[in-house]
């Protein structure tokens, strides 16, 4: 593991220097150390919570040519990160680039400081090591940059050059906004020395006051207009810091006893032993105290200690080592300072192990870290993926426990998988061969661009759960579900298990995406026949719902063509003024060279008419396709809904000699220009429909028949609405007459029947 040989690594000289007080090559473990501690941060591949987060970020950066058309005004964070970033964009466009610089400055810096200011280097180096070198290589990224300007900056304000000082600190506002508490920091050079009593003191009444004061609400009660830009991050950042915080929790105390339990022993040890040394630092430790205690009312005022974590390590080894003749001679003394130093250790090692199952059932703090991996060996760990995209929405994600402990390669899902409750996908996922993912009673936001993949003979089933785009940094729509199959394979059920890939949808919804849900793979044209089945589901605001091209059903034991196996029942295909897709909207259903789909009760609409729509949409398209529509199947023979469309149904015939079977039963039509309209297809049903006819346009039809050889039109209804003269619309139109049926038709107030032909 490398995290244990790099503990290794520092535990030598560690020993050899500050333990044994031996003497050479100091200056060389010095570099090996800060060499390895950069490579492992600056290599590493998808370790880390935000870095993650700024991995996705970066793709958006604009480059060094292009920060002069940079909205920097609208932008989510603060100028020069942006600027930062855009010379690592103009280098290659490599993210690993710009974290390996990133380490290399981190580190460089914090090893500088502590030789500085400790004799002890390597004891210090081993309490920064475990405690905090993650923290500051791979989570706080922006802010640890400021960091890097405040170590350099501090030597300037102990020689009183406070131009200097406050030069840099003003360049580290520009990165994080957290860094105006360098502007605070020279006041504390008026305080002597630390006060133990003070601290403790102004701690208990910090803990009384929150457990009086209900901070969330106050939070919540402001008003910061959030449209866009580094307004909106602000924001955000106080309502996602408010959440759940709740005061007192036994966890947050917990996190200020790792924080505050051994700097308080060591400023109590000093009290009693009267220790005059590092005094300076000392106030750091007591303000860094205070600060803690004080983040119980709002978790980012603890994101100031990020500039103080440095002195306090350096004020913690100091006084242990330059004392420790004076510690060893007290029996208390001795005691507090083994106490301190355990309770700093054991500690951090609880920390990290502790579980996350808030967010994800199975996951702990150390998964954010483990399995490390490098840019050599670029594979994803799913259980990471998930909990640091739960973590991101403020939601939770639960995993099925028989997927605790087992490694997963990329994004792929080879084990079957139960997801509950709430999470946010960053980037494509796969259900491999064999294996189900099952989404139940949660809501999944998947990131613009990337998709759900179920391969062939892979399931997925999605129940009570919603599956959308997320806008966190965009507003995009994402790929939607791909199910593969093989056009060489039936869709037939062999001893519980299909072929093909299979979903099954259960009063779910699926939003936001470019396709809804592929029946195929839309790379490979060979890749087609995935399975479905869907009841009680909508599908709204979706560039296209369903598609499904290119593929017969076969029974295998006759070796006949059979049935697409695809039902929808009782679903809702939706468009409305929420569309955000920036291809225009033409149709919800999408079929072509497929026989035998199956919507029962289902309802298709689009209830908005603008420029993201086309005017010649289209509720359900079929080109040289069969499909039923029909009543529901739940007992409650809903009828399924055609509405707001130029066309309801299209239906064509694009190849000479296809043979469909189209058949449109019990639905109803109304708010289009055209119900069904059907071109050289070769038979069709349309029977005990309603169709509500605008007679205000005299394009409007009920029915277009255009070369159609056998069609049977019975028990129908048509009405006329808003009629403003006579004989302006119709109930069937045509162009071609030959075994065309009428029976048993109701016409209200609408021509019967116009021949268009010649």
């Amino acid at each position: 593991m490398i995290y244990l040989s790099a503990l290794l690594l520092i535990l030598i000289p560690f020993f050899r220097f500050d333990i044994l007080k031996k003497g050479g090559n100091e200056k060389l473990w010095y570099y090996i150390c800060l060499s390895a501690l950069t490579l492992i941060a600056g290599l590493r591949y998808r370790v880390g919570g935000d870095t993650i987060d700024y991995m996705v970020h970066f793709e958006t950066y604009p480059t060094i040519a292009e920060l002069s058309e940079f909205d920097f005004k609208g932008a989510y964070y603060t100028p020069l990160w942006y600027v930062y970033n855009a010379i690592f964009k103009s280098l290659g466009d490599s993210f690993y680039v710009f974290q390996i610089v990133q380490a290399f400055l981190v580190n460089l810096a914090f090893f500088r400081f502590f030789k500085r200011y400790s004799k002890r280097f390597f004891a210090v180096l081993l309490v920064y090591f475990v405690g905090y070198y993650l923290y500051y290589n791979t989570e706080i990224l922006r802010s640890a940059l400021c960091v890097v300007l405040f170590l350099e900056a501090y030597p300037l304000l102990e020689k009183r050059k406070y131009h200097w000082y406050f030069l840099l600190s003003l360049i580290a506002v520009g990165f994080h906004i957290s860094a105006v508490f360098l502007f605070v920091i020279p006041l504390f050079r008026l305080i002597k020395k630390e006060n133990f009593t003070v601290c403790l003191v102004t701690g208990l009444v910090i803990l009384v006051m929150a457990s009086l004061v209900n901070v969330k609400s106050i939070i919540e009660s402001v008003n910061i207009p959030t449209n866009s830009g580094f307004r909106y991050y602000l924001m955000s950042r106080l309502d996602s810091y408010a959440k759940g915080m709740p005061q007192l929790s036994k966890y947050y105390l917990f996190d200020q006893l790792a924080i505050c339990a051994p700097v308080l022993g060591i400023m109590l040890l000093r009290r009693i032993l009267r220790f005059e040394n590092d005094s300076r630092f000392g106030v750091m430790a007591m303000i860094m105290v205070i600060i803690q205690f004080a983040s119980i009312f709002h978790h980012v005022i603890g994101r100031f200690n990020d500039y103080l974590v440095p002195f306090v390590i350096v004020y913690l080894v100091n006084t242990l080592f330059e004392n420790k003749g004076e510690i060893a001679a007290n029996k208390f003394g001795l005691a507090l300072a083994t106490l301190s130093f355990v309770s700093f250790f054991g500690v951090t090692a609880v920390k990290y192990c502790r579980n996350q199952y808030a967010i994800m059932k199975g996951a702990h703090i150390y998964d954010r870290y483990l399995p490390y991996r490098s840019v050599f060996n670029p594979e994803k760990s799913v259980k990471r993926e998930l909990l640091i995209a739960s973590q991101y929405s403020a939601s939770k994600v639960e995993v099925g426990d028989e997927r605790v402990g087992l490694e997963f390669e990329e994004n792929e899902i080879k084990e079957d998988i139960y997801w509950v409750n709430d999470t946010v996908l960053q980037d494509s996922y796969v259900v491999e061969r064999g294996c189900r993912l099952t989404v139940k009673d949660c809501y999944v936001r998947v990131s613009p661009d990337c998709a759900v993949i179920v391969r062939k003979g892979a399931v997925l089933v999605v129940d009570n759960a919603v599956i959308d785009t997320d806008t966190t940094h965009c507003v995009r729509q994402w790929r939607g579900i791909q199910v593969h199959g093989s056009n060489l394979t039936h869709q037939f059920e062999i001893d519980g298990t299909y072929q093909q890939g299979y979903i099954e949808l259960h009063n779910a919804a699926i939003k936001n995406a470019i396709i809804g849900v592929d029946l195929g793979d839309p790379d490979d044209w060979v890749k087609k026949g995935g399975i479905i089945y869907a009841e009680n589901t909508s599908f709204i605001n979706n560039t296209r719902a369903i598609h499904a091209e290119n593929y017969t059903n076969t029974d295998p034991n006759t070796m006949r063509p059979a049935d697409y196996n695809a039902i929808f029942d009782n679903c809702i295909f939706e468009i409305n003024e929420s569309y955000i897709g920036t291809d225009m909207f033409h149709k919800h259903v999408d079929l072509y060279e497929t026989h035998g789909l199956k919507f029962y009760g289902c309802q298709f609409l689009q209830t908005v008419r603008n420029e993201k729509t086309s005017e010649y949409s289209v509720g359900f398209e079929a080109n040289d396709s069969d499909f039923t529509i029909d009543n529901s199947r739940d007992g409650k023979e809903t009828r399924s809904v055609f509405s707001g469309f130029h066309r309801g149904i299209a239906a064509n015939s694009m190849r000479f000699g296809n043979w469909n079977n189209i058949k449109v039963f019990n639905a109803v039509f109304k708010d289009n220009s055209i119900g069904v309209e059907l071109k050289d297809s070769r038979t069709a049903i349309i029977m005990s429909n309603d169709f509500f006819i605008d007679n205000s346009n005299d394009m409007c039809t009920g029915i277009m028949i255009d070369g159609l050889t056998d069609i049977m039109i019975e028990d129908n209804t048509f009405t006329g609405l808003n009629r403003k003269h006579e004989n302006t619309s119709s109930a069937v139109s045509s162009t071609y007459m030959k075994e065309v049926h009428l029976e048993n038709n109701v016409f209200n107030d609408v021509t019967e029947f116009d021949y268009r032909g010649h």
